[in-house]
């Protein structure tokens, strides 16, 4: 279980660099900016219970498709 919230908390990370003011400055040209309101993740089985576990706790992922989380 303990694997599973960590890999929960790196979604949650790169969230924030993917997010993060600087990299959207450097990217400007070549990828239309992301809004964190519109953040999906998903995942199966263990990855499934993996995402439900980042959106529960990081108010940035709007959507989650979880195919059998178990």
């Amino acid at each position: 279980m303990a694997l599973i919230v960590a890999r929960a908390f790196v979604a949650s990370t790169v969230l924030d660099y993917v997010l993060s003011p600087r990299l959207v400055a450097d990217l400007a040209p070549a990828v239309p900016p992301l809004a964190p309101g519109q953040v999906a993740i998903s995942g199966h089985s263990r990855n499934g219970k993996q995402s439900l576990l980042a959106a529960a706790f990081d108010a940035r992922i709007s959507a989650v498709v979880g195919s059998s989380p178990g």
